[in-house]
């Protein structure tokens, strides 16, 4: 019989909650150093900030070689363009 994923879930949680418990930035129980919540605090404000300055970098740099490219003509157009 197969466990249902809920208890599985549950299980894995319980046994894994003595892991949640540790500070990513503190240390295993060291004196918290300001400077690093400073840092971790630049770094958390300026990611969100450069992720959205590339993406409009990337749509701007789209919409420019769009711009520069020609359209590309059909296979079937062969009738001379006009002047």
């Amino acid at each position: 019989m197969r466990a249902p994923p809920l208890r599985f879930g549950l299980v894995a949680a319980w046994v894994g909650a003595s892991n949640a418990w540790a500070c990513a930035v503190c240390g295993a129980g060291q004196q918290p150093d300001d400077n690093v919540f400073l840092v971790m605090s630049v770094v958390i404000s300026l990611v969100p900030l450069a992720m959205m300055g590339a993406i409009g970098y990337w749509v701007f740099r789209s919409a420019r070689r769009a711009q520069l490219t020609p359209p590309a003509k059909s296979q079937g157009d062969n009738a001379p363009e006009r002047v």
